[in-house]
């Protein structure tokens, strides 16, 4: 909850009861901005990630073939020694 010295346009007398339901707003407003930089914290990682498929696709696809090709010869060395 914010003090007088932080924010006293809050806390003058004359507001009145109104100072409770503004005593409330900045938690909400705290909320939102932290919600705002997860979100686009979240978004530059998805962004990232994307970046990162996009530039190595190819080597991942390469990667992934040989891996097929060399478990397959394995398999056909190990049944044809079985």
């Amino acid at each position: 909850m914010m003090t007088a010295t932080e924010n006293p346009r809050l806390f003058t007398k004359d507001h009145g009861l109104a100072q409770t339901s503004f005593a409330f707003a900045p938690s909400v407003f705290d909320f939102a901005q932290a919600f705002f930089d997860f979100a686009q914290e979240f978004f530059d990682y998805v962004q990232a990630f994307f970046d990162f498929t996009q530039t190595n696709w190819t080597e991942f696809r390469w990667g992934y073939k040989l891996g097929f090709t060399l478990d397959k010869l394995f398999q056909t060395i190990d049944f044809s020694l079985s």
